[in-house]
């Protein structure tokens, strides 16, 4: 595999996934009278119930609610599967009390080679289209002590609905572990935590499980920085446009970091030689920032602004997360 023949022309590709998907299979539902939903998937109360009585439906073939929006959705896993049989069953049984399933956040992982990723809740896109008013953040840190035998580094990206502070969604990727600060996520939104409960979260630490301050809750600490204005992120996905209308990349890293890799179009000042190059910067232009992970470039955009610098921006999850080529 060299290139994918698109519309729009080639794209280079080592290896190309065709992802199709599934549909629920309801054939028998239909032709029974039983109601479909708006996913094409079949109706169901939070008991399970179709819209005959007695008859309940569960696991792919049945819809779902989502649990922020409220809004029907299918989304067929095998732990939502699961869960709602257990629900079924404890009404077909005649359970005084019956049970029910108030709804799900469409949580999942899986592994794709040595590449661990996580996801739950709503994403940007999502959120941006029902209408919340969304902030994000993008942050590496590694998923235990750095010191730690096998510590690898993992990328969290945050949202948050920027009146209420509510924790929305959650995508989570890397070479570490993945599940276990998804979960922690799943928790949070399950029980509508702010981004300021999530960051005070107490728990368990240990150099061989976690980083003293967990990767969940540096995420969240770097969430409430921007909503504070401390700092304006630039997404990866926006940094090209940006450019295009004039934007100064700027690499803070040491030029040995810088000569490895670097995003094309940035020019490198190392944060220590910044002051003696501030020359080099033009104030009219937007300045936009990136390190490794964003540290020194938050550093570097407190300097700025102590300098006079107006137009300062950081690159979210500096070159750690960015997804595109590099040189």
């Amino acid at each position: 595999m060299g290139a994918v023949s698109t519309g729009t022309g080639l794209l280079k590709a080592d290896l190309v996934i065709l992802s199709v998907g599934v549909r629920p299979n309801v054939d028998i539902a239909r032709e029974s009278g039983i109601l479909l939903g708006p996913t094409g998937a079949i109706a169901v109360n939070d008991q399970t119930e179709t819209n005959i009585n007695d008859i309940y439906a569960v696991g792919d073939c049945a819809e779902n609610v989502n649990l922020i929006t409220g809004r029907t959705v299918w989304y067929p896993m095998g732990s939502t599967a699961n869960k709602t049989g257990r629900v079924a069953g404890v009404n077909l049984a005649g359970a005084e009390a019956g049970d029910t399933m108030k709804g799900v956040l469409g949580t999942s992982v899986l592994k794709l080679f040595d590449l661990n990723i996580a996801k739950t809740g709503l994403s940007e896109r999502d959120a941006r289209a029902l209408g919340y008013n969304v902030e994000t953040v993008i942050v590496p840190a590694p998923d235990r002590a750095h010191y730690y035998p096998g510590s690898r580094t993992i990328v969290t990206k945050l949202i948050v609905d920027r009146d209420s502070r509510r924790v929305l969604g959650g995508q989570i990727f890397g070479e570490g572990v993945v599940d276990k600060p998804i979960d922690i996520l799943v928790t949070a939104i399950s029980f509508g935590a702010t981004v300021d409960q999530l960051a005070r979260l107490d728990l368990a630490y240990a150099p061989p499980f976690s980083t003293a301050l967990s990767t969940t809750a540096v995420a969240a600490n770097v969430m409430m920085n921007k909503l504070a204005g401390k700092f304006t992120g630039v997404g990866p996905l926006d940094l090209k446009e940006k450019m295009d209308a004039g934007a100064m990349l700027v690499d803070v890293r040491i030029d040995k970091e810088y000569f490895v890799r670097n995003i094309p179009g940035s020019i490198n000042i190392p944060l220590r030689r910044l002051a003696e190059r501030v020359d080099e910067l033009d104030r009219e232009r937007e300045i936009i920032l990136v390190c490794k992970v964003g540290l020194r470039a938050y550093l570097a955009l407190l300097k700025l602004k102590g300098l006079g610098f107006k137009k300062v921006s950081i690159l979210d999850g500096g070159i750690t997360a960015y997804p595109f080529e590099t040189e």
